[in-house]
């Protein structure tokens, strides 16, 4: 469940016994354990535990396609209505 607006705990009461709830506005395990904030945070320990799901093995990220640095123009042309994400390489 995607949380975007209204009170997080009263969703969360919706759940399946394993679903899962992505809020954007602060809802997050402290309120309830199927609970993950997904508010933009880029301090080390947010990036840290990231970058341990990746690796984990817990969180991916689908990439659509790549793109050499040049070809970033293209890239952001092609974004507009794209599904999953577009990465770039960077030498």
């Amino acid at each position: 469940m995607v949380h975007l607006a209204g009170d997080g705990a009263q969703l969360a009461g919706l759940l399946t016994p394993d679903g899962r709830l992505a809020s954007t506005i602060g809802f997050g395990p402290d309120q309830h354990p199927a609970a993950t904030s997904i508010m933009a945070s880029p301090e080390p320990a947010t990036l840290d535990r990231l970058a341990s799901d990746v690796v984990a093995g817990r969180l991916r990220v689908p990439i659509t396609r790549r793109y050499d640095l040049a070809d970033v123009p293209q890239a952001l042309a092609d974004f507009s209505g794209a599904l999953g994400k577009l990465a770039s390489t960077v030498p």
